[in-house]
């Protein structure tokens, strides 16, 4: 009979790679959906889709925030890369656009959802000293 593999498995459930990720990538995920969640109990479907829709653009923009910092990119190429990030919200927000104000609505919402878990994320850096 072969054993069960259980090297990715940790004492008290969930895998080790789900415990690797990073705590503001959680953050964002759950800000979104929440958000979403919130939306579509205030507002509409179209907005509460459209907030969800923005969780690839920012956990793209995060984690070129983030590998850019863990690197120790320079200072040109971090700013290279902020533009890059600007350009892929602005490019949210026109496709937000095309489908009227009410999904533009959604967008900026689901990208503003982003920077509540910067915040989040930052107070528990000030707080510990590092990020977790």
């Amino acid at each position: 009979m072969t054993p069960i593999r259980t090297a990715n498995r940790q004492p008290g459930g969930g895998s080790a790679r789900l415990r690797a990720v990073p705590a503001v990538y959680k953050l964002n995920i759950a800000f979104v959906v929440l958000g979403a969640a919130l939306v579509r109990l205030l507002a509409s479907r179209p907005m509460a889709l459209a907030v969800l829709g923005t969780l690839p653009v920012s956990l793209l923009r995060t984690w070129l925030f983030r590998s850019g910092i863990e690197r120790g990119l320079p200072a040109a190429r971090m700013v290279g890369r902020a533009m890059v990030r600007m350009v892929l919200s602005v490019g949210a927000l026109i496709v937000g656009a095309l489908f009227g104000a009410e999904v533009l609505l959604g967008v900026l919402i689901g990208l503003c959802m982003e920077l509540a878990a910067y915040a989040i994320a930052g107070q528990r850096l000030g707080r510990h000293g590092r990020a977790r």
